[in-house]
C-alpha cells in the first residue's frame, strides 16, 4: 500500500503588505487609465483651434499613460500568473517594475514644464522665477531617471548580489533590499518632486491673486484659475509626501501604491485643466472673450489689468471663441 507525502514546498510569506499592495495598485491604476482615455476624448471633442503643440502634448500624455499601464500589467502578469505558486520568483525583481519609473518621471516632467510655461506667461516673462522652476523640473526628471538606472546598472545592486542582505524568503525580499540600497536617490526624488510642485503652484497662485481687478466677473475667473493651479500641485505633492513617508518608515511595499499613481495624477490633472476651460470662461462671463487695446462696448467700462494675467487666462478659453488682436493685450473689456 503506497502512502502519500505532502509536497515539500518553501514557506510562503504574507503577501498582503507587499505584492497584495502591488495588485491593488495595478487595479486602481487601470481605473485611472480609463479616466485618462475619457479626458483625452473630451479634450479632442472640444479642442477647436488649440495650438498644434498642445494637441501633440495631449497625445503624448495618452501614449505615456498607455505605456505606463502596460508595464504595470506586465508586473501583475509576471508575479500573479506566470509565477503563480512559485514563491521563489517573489525573491527577484522584474524589469517592468523598475522601467515604469522612467515613464512616471517623463509624465511628471511634461506636466511640470507645461505649468512652468504658464508661469512664464503669467509673470510677464520673469526669468528669475521661471528659470528656478525649470531647473527644479529638470532635477526632478534627472533623479527619476537616476533611480531606475542605478537599479539596472549599479554593480552592487543586482538581485543576485544582495541575497546576503536578506534573511529568509519568509521575512524579506531581495528586491526590497535593492530598493533600500537606492534609498538616498529615491528620497531625493520624492523631496524634489514635492518642492517643484509646491513652487510652481504657489507662484502661479500668488501672481493670479495679485492680479485681482475688483470686478466680480474677472475675480471669479481668477479664483477658479487659482483653484486649478493649487489643486494640480496639491495632489501630486501629497502623493509624493505619502510615498516618501511610507518608503522611509516601512519595509513593505505600501509606498508602491502611491508611487504607481504618480503618473496618473500628473496626467489627469493636466487634462482636467485643459478640459475646464469652458467653466472657467463662464465664471468670468461671456464678455471675457475680447482682448484688445482699443475695442469697447457701448455702456461698458474698460479697465486695465495685468497683461500677464490675461495671457495666462487666455489659454483656458475655448480657442475658437477668442476674438480680437493678440498684438495689444493691455486691457480687458466688460
Amino acid at each position: 500500500m503506497c502512502s502519500t507525502h505532502p509536497l515539500d514546498l518553501p514557506p510562503v510569506p504574507n503577501l498582503g503588505p507587499t505584492f497584495g499592495t502591488a495588485y491593488i495598485s495595478i487595479v486602481v491604476s487601470a481605473m485611472f487609465y480609463g479616466v485618462t482615455c475619457l479626458q483625452t476624448f473630451i479634450y479632442f471633442m472640444n479642442a477647436g483651434k488649440d495650438p498644434i503643440w498642445i494637441k501633440l502634448l495631449v497625445i503624448a500624455t495618452l501614449l505615456i499613460d498607455t505605456l505606463h499601464e502596460a508595464l504595470l500589467i506586465h508586473v501583475g502578469y509576471y508575479y500573479f500568473i506566470q509565477n503563480f505558486f512559485n514563491p521563489i520568483a517573489l525573491d527577484s525583481g522584474v524589469w517592468s517594475i523598475i522601467s515604469q519609473i522612467f515613464i512616471s518621471g517623463t509624465a511628471a516632467f511634461l506636466v511640470e514644464s507645461f505649468m512652468v510655461w504658464h508661469l512664464y506667461q503669467l509673470s510677464n516673462h520673469n526669468y528669475l522665477l521661471t528659470i528656478p522652476a525649470m531647473i527644479l523640473a529638470m532635477a526632478h526628471l534627472g533623479v527619476d531617471f537616476a533611480w531606475p538606472i542605478q537599479a539596472f546598472l549599479g554593480p552592487d545592486l543586482s538581485f543576485t548580489r544582495v541575497k546576503g542582505l536578506t534573511v529568509h524568503l519568509t521575512s524579506s525580499f531581495s528586491s526590497l533590499a535593492v530598493y533600500h540600497l537606492l534609498q538616498p536617490t529615491a528620497i531625493s526624488g520624492f523631496i524634489i518632486g514635492s518642492v517643484t510642485d509646491v513652487y510652481i503652484s504657489g507662484t502661479l497662485a500668488y501672481f493670479l491673486w495679485s492680479s485681482r481687478t475688483g470686478f466680480k466677473r474677472s475675480n471669479d475667473m481668477i479664483y477658479r484659475l487659482i483653484q486649478y493651479a493649487i489643486t494640480t500641485g496639491l495632489l501630486t505633492t501629497v502623493d509624493n509626501i505619502i510615498s516618501l513617508v511610507l518608503y522611509v518608515v516601512r519595509t513593505d511595499l505600501y509606498y508602491m501604491f502611491f508611487s504607481f499613481m504618480m503618473a496618473k495624477l500628473y496626467i489627469n490633472s493636466f487634462l482636467a485643466t485643459l478640459n475646464s476651460r469652458r467653466s472657467i470662461r463662464e465664471a468670468g462671463g461671456t464678455e471675457m472673450i475680447s482682448i484688445t487695446g482699443s475695442q469697447s462696448v457701448p455702456g461698458s467700462t474698460t479697465i486695465r489689468v495685468q497683461v500677464s494675467t490675461m495671457k495666462f487666462a487666455d489659454s483656458f478659453k475655448e480657442p475658437d471663441k477668442v476674438e480680437g488682436s493678440m498684438q495689444d493685450k493691455s486691457s480687458l473689456v466688460y
